[in-house]
């Protein structure tokens, strides 16, 4: 009987924490998730236009708790239809084999969070600097919040090694993949 009273204890204790954080679907009007990586002596930018994703705050939506998402990797954009279809291809993302990239949080810190990145149907621990810009109500009544991420990953990491030498000796594509999210959701 005892077992039975301190595990109902604990799921009343549980189920107003959960119900009464702040959840927030995000935006795609007002979201972008983009990244760069280094081509020959400068950088092809690039995004993922097409995502999903969910921002969860504490009790009083004063503090990040997690943040989740899928990005549709067959959406791929850096505004030249060639190099996206080659990136979409199984020499890069495999989009057609591995269609979605998901994003789930691991853990938590002052700026700082590790996320688990699943690309091309790899999974490795990423840490990203983060900054909460807060939340606001619009003139509808609609409770809104924001975030910005940034982070790095080694696209050989997951699966990604392909690459060419220039003519001169170095490589064609750095390793070195910078991420920028910007995020705005809207409360449910």
């Amino acid at each position: 009987m005892k077992k039975i009273s301190v595990l109902f204890l604990f799921f009343i204790l549980l189920i107003p924490a959960v119900c009464s954080a702040g959840t927030f679907q995000v935006d795609l009007e007002y979201s972008k998730v983009r990244f760069r990586i280094q081509y020959i002596l400068g950088y092809v930018l690039g995004a993922f236009p097409q995502f999903d994703g969910t921002i969860v705050l504490n009790d009083d939506n004063t503090a990040l708790v997690s943040v989740s998402g899928t990005v549709d990797v067959a959406k791929l954009d850096t505004r030249l239809p060639e190099r996206d279809e080659d990136l979409r291809s199984e020499k890069f993302f495999d989009a057609a084999k591995f269609p979605e990239a998901k994003f789930t949080t691991t853990k938590i810190s002052k700026g700082k969070l590790t996320a688990d990145l699943t690309l091309k149907g790899i999974t490795k621990s990423v840490p990203f600097d983060y900054e909460f810009l807060g939340t606001a109500k619009d003139p509808s009544g609609n409770t809104w919040a924001a975030l910005t991420l940034k982070g790095k990953i080694n696209r050989k990491d997951f699966g990604m090694d392909r690459n060419m030498k220039t003519d001169e000796g170095k490589m064609l594509l750095g390793d070195e993949v910078e991420f920028r999210i910007e995020l705005h959701g809207i409360q449910k």
